[in-house]
C-alpha cells in the first residue's frame, strides 16, 4: 500500500520495509492509524461468568443448587435456569422452575 493510504510521510513509510508482514507493520504507523479491537472476529474474550449480585438468600441458594445441577448433570434446562439466574436485571427473561 502507498504512504498516502495512511496519511503519513513517505519517508516513514520507505523506512518501513517493504515486504513486512502486516502485524510488523502495526509497529511503523502512528497511533492514529492503528486499527481496533476486531469483534467480528472473536474480539474481547471475557474470562469470568458473571456472579449474581443479589443480595437475596433465596437466590443464592437457587444459584448454589443450579451450578451443582448444571455441572453434575448433562440437563440442559439446568444450564438454561443457571444462566437466567445469573443474568442482569435488564437482560434477564422471564424465569420458571417448571418444566
Amino acid at each position: 500500500f502507498g504512504s498516502s493510504h495512511f496519511g503519513f510521510s513517505g519517508r516513514l513509510a520507505r523506512s518501513c520495509a517493504a515486504h513486512t508482514p502486516l502485524a510488523a507493520l502495526a509497529g511503523c504507523l502512528p497511533p492514529a492509524a492503528k486499527m481496533g479491537i476486531d469483534l467480528e472476529a472473536g474480539g474481547r474474550v471475557w474470562t469470568k461468568p458473571r456472579v449474581s449480585k443479589s443480595e437475596n438468600p433465596y437466590i443464592r441458594l437457587l444459584v448454589k443448587l443450579y451450578r451443582f445441577l448444571a455441572r453434575r448433570t448433562d440437563s440442559k434446562f439446568n444450564k438454561v435456569i443457571l444462566k437466567r439466574l445469573n443474568m442482569t436485571l435488564k437482560s434477564r427473561p422471564p424465569l420458571s422452575l417448571s418444566k
